[in-house]
């Protein structure tokens, strides 16, 4: 998993990925499909960094399809949010599903994952979010690539739908934290870029093209990450 915590983490991030990864080679080369998970509380700037990766893929020619938030789409008898319910959580954790296994494309990229589903739902109903974890333990390592998305105030925003306490992204925040610490859940996790950032260039240059890359200049450089 990479951990991001800023805009600029983002971008180079996606602009790494385009250089060392997808630069030069085309999308037939591709040998199996590759499904990437953003991971984290709300108001941290995971579908803006999604859209982006989406369409600098897209631009170079993949068949790149999205998952959205399936939230924003709930039911009006089912409260989000603050006001969320054992109900309402249980299908966004089943809605989530289903769009993902209907998802087609070489690159399936995901504007959450079902970390985040079982966080909002925990906070309001434990026991229902436990019966979940045998689910979502084998689920996530659906995942080839997930970016874990630190709390970012700059997009902390109401937009009509979003929750804007920073109380309640904390707590969620925390609950995805402690959650991958002691759950035993199957995904690598860094605070920082560095190593996993490294790892994961490596596994996706062999796994999905081939080895057609050095990597030098990306060890150098995610070395002197900060």
């Amino acid at each position: 998993m990479i951990a991001i915590n800023n805009k600029k983490n983002v971008e180079e991030v996606i602009r790494d990925l385009k250089s060392k990864i997808f630069s030069g080679l085309k999308p037939e080369q591709m040998k199996i499909r590759l499904k990437i998970g953003f991971t984290g509380t709300h108001g941290t700037g995971k579908t803006t960094a999604m859209y982006d990766l989406a369409c600098l893929l897209k631009k170079e020619g993949f068949d790149v399809n999205i998952v959205t938030e399936v939230a924003r789409s709930h039911p009006a008898h089912l409260p989000i949010n603050l006001k969320s319910t054992a109900e309402s959580q249980t299908w966004i954790f089943a809605k989530m599903i289903e769009k993902e296994l209907e998802a087609r494309g070489q690159i399936i990229i995901c504007d959450r994952t079902l970390l985040d589903a079982f966080a909002y739902t925990y906070r309001i109903a434990p026991e229902t979010a436990n019966a979940m974890m045998p689910f979502i333990n084998h689920h996530m390592k659906s995942y080839n690539l997930l970016f874990y998305m630190e709390p970012n105030l700059d997009y902390l925003k109401a937009d009509g739908i979003r929750e804007i306490d920073p109380k309640f992204q904390k707590d969620i925040k925390n609950i995805i934290d402690k959650t991958i610490e002691t759950k035993g859940l199957k995904v690598s996790y860094a605070k920082t870029t560095s190593t996993r950032y490294l790892e994961t260039l490596k596994f996706l240059k062999r796994m999905y093209f081939g080895e057609f890359m050095e990597v030098t200049e990306v060890m150098e450089k995610s070395r002197n990450r900060t």
